[in-house]
């Protein structure tokens, strides 16, 4: 056996994993750090996004109310729900006295109209009457002073020649009425004629003296001109001829009354129409509309019940018009514009898309109902939010629901 000591051989040490190398520890604390920096970067300088969970669903809301009439609920026509088109009746109260008052003012118009058309006979009578009398006396007038002109103005040339030649044949006549008168007077005492032949001749003879008589008188009373009594006559025709006209143009007063009655009766039709008119509105404002087209939310009043006017019978919302009405922290709104695209993202599920619509120019505390006042000396600075509209660009806005809440993420990079 060999005298040499032998030696033991010392225990190997296992390798340590990759991720305990001292070097592997350095660069992952190395990367934690950089992008905790780029990180804190980003989002303090290159965040292209701004979020908040302070938004809701918001759409038209009507609360559709009695106008001017109070009254009992006698009929409710749509349900919670339901979906209504605009001018939809949604309730309709007891209109029996409306329709009383209607009726009452129907017959109102109805004797207004009659009362207006016996005015206006009555006026188109009177002018007829009118002016048939005016032209009457007018031609009577005209035929009185064309008289007293010529009574006044004499005879004249031809009327005096006119008398003269029938003065000549009156004579011419005569003469040979007298010679007749000769012969049968002859033959008579002769016994060759009867003597009714003679009676006959003396009877023509004088016959034709009385009418030389006439005509010389004709004559005479033609060169001896108007008398002072046929001119106080033709005068007095004119006198009364102007009394007829005057009589008759003071005709056109009861024309005047004509009229201003037929005046009276269109004003009383024009209030018989208006009458009506506000008694048709009292009708139909007992059919309750909706103005809105869109859901119904509530019903308020149940059959049987008592409204007054302006009194909240059915809220109706249009969903289809919805939007997002969304506050947005006053640091981060100078980043906000019109038109930059939005997500929404809806607590009961699902996403929407939509763009910024309206930025506000005030706070959302501006208007409060009772404002923040920091005049104490206390004052803490508070980070204002700024409301916000978004218009929802997606279709399905029919789903949605008003008041719920939303989140938006708005692109702003």
């Amino acid at each position: 056996m060999s005298d040499q000591p032998q030696l033991s051989a010392a225990p190997l040490q296992p390798p340590l994993p990759w991720w305990k190398h001292g070097r592997v520890y350095k660069a992952f604390v190395g990367f934690l750090v950089a992008s905790v920096l780029l990180t804190g970067a980003w989002w303090q300088w290159l965040r292209p996004f701004v979020h908040t969970d302070d938004a809701r669903i918001a759409a038209p809301v009507e609360g559709v109310a009695p106008q001017g009439l109070a009254g009992r609920i006698a009929r409710v026509w749509v349900a919670e729900g339901q979906t209504v088109a605009p001018g939809t009746v949604v309730v309709s109260l007891d209109d029996q006295s409306e329709q009383g008052a209607l009726a009452r003012t129907q017959a109102n118009f109805k004797l207004a109209e009659a009362k207006v058309r016996e005015a206006q006979a009555q006026l188109d009578l009177e002018i007829q009457l009118s002016d048939i009398a005016t032209q009457t006396a007018q031609a009577v007038l005209d035929s009185a002073q064309a008289n007293y002109q010529m009574a006044v103005a004499g005879p004249r040339h031809e009327e005096l020649a006119r008398a003269e030649a029938n003065l000549r044949a009156a004579e011419s006549k005569n003469h040979q009425a007298t010679d007749d008168l000769k012969r049968a007077t002859t033959l008579v005492d002769s016994g060759a004629a009867p003597r009714a032949q003679s009676e006959i001749a003396r009877s023509n003879a004088l016959a034709a003296q009385a009418a030389v008589d006439s005509a010389r008188a004709t004559v005479q009373q033609v060169h001896a001109g108007t008398r002072p009594e046929e001119l106080r006559m033709a005068q007095g025709s004119v006198h009364q001829a102007q009394s007829r006209l005057a009589e008759a143009a003071a005709s056109a007063g009861r024309v005047v009354l004509r009229r201003e009655q037929l005046t009276e009766a269109q004003a009383g039709l024009a209030q018989a129409s208006a009458d009506q008119a506000l008694a048709q509105l009292a009708v139909d404002r007992t059919q309750v509309r909706s103005q809105l087209g869109g859901v119904v939310l509530r019903l308020h009043v149940d059959p049987g019940d008592h409204v007054s006017p302006g009194q909240t019978v059915v809220t109706i919302a249009d969903l289809h018009s919805a939007w997002v009405a969304a506050n947005v922290e006053e640091t981060a709104i100078a980043d906000l514009r019109k038109g930059q695209l939005v997500r929404i993202e809806v607590d009961e599920g699902g996403e929407l898309s939509g763009h910024v619509d309206v930025i506000a120019q005030s706070s959302a505390g501006q208007f409060a109902l009772i404002p923040a006042d920091n005049a104490s000396g206390n004052y803490t600075k508070v980070v204002q939010r700024i409301p916000i509209r978004i218009a929802i660009d997606s279709k399905e806005k029919a789903k949605l629901r008003v008041g719920q809440s939303v989140v938006v993420q708005i692109r702003v990079r």
